[in-house]
């Protein structure tokens, strides 16, 4: 009897050492960011918690991440829509392939005709006015058809779409 105490505490003291071993295990994963055949060295790629390294030789971003888990991730570049995903680590290709989409500077400007309106509004659903430079919004926008309304106190509200090509 005591021998098979024995016996079942070292079996139970050496599952507890493997299942740390591989709880700690850490696999490196790599992203490949770009646009066409364009290599991105300039985004930033967050997964989980962790922000990835650009290995410029490889170009290719890089961590380490605990094995058997599911991160979700964001890649954001200037002049690009962020990509954001899940990954699970290992996924048997550690190598993630993400082709960021160009955004080209659209600006608008509210007017009656002769001078732009104070307070006038642009609204484009999805996305978020960059900036405003004397009277003239700016937008990141991607390639396509956008929906847009234009806003001003004292005037009738106008929706339209514009092509940016």
């Amino acid at each position: 009897m005591i021998i098979m105490r024995k016996i079942y505490l070292l079996l139970l003291v050496a599952l507890f050492s493997l299942t740390s071993t591989i709880s700690n295990a850490q696999t490196t994963v790599w992203f490949q960011v770009s646009y066409g055949s364009l290599a991105i060295s300039n985004a930033t790629v967050v997964v989980g918690t962790d922000t990835a390294t650009y290995d410029a030789s490889k170009k290719q971003y890089e961590l380490s991440l605990p094995s058997a888990i599911a991160y979700n991730y964001t890649i954001s570049a200037p002049g690009y829509l962020d990509a954001t995903g899940t990954i699970k680590v290992p996924d048997g290709d550690n190598v993630h392939y993400v082709t960021l989409i160009p955004t080209y500077d659209v600006g608008f400007v509210v007017d009656n005709g002769m001078m732009a309106i104070a307070g006038a509004t642009i609204e484009i659903t999805g996305y978020t006015m960059r900036e405003e430079i004397m009277g003239e919004m700016h937008f990141d926008l991607p390639e396509g058809v956008v929906t847009y309304t234009a806003s001003a106190p004292g005037y009738a509200t106008k929706t339209d779409t514009l092509t940016i090509t």
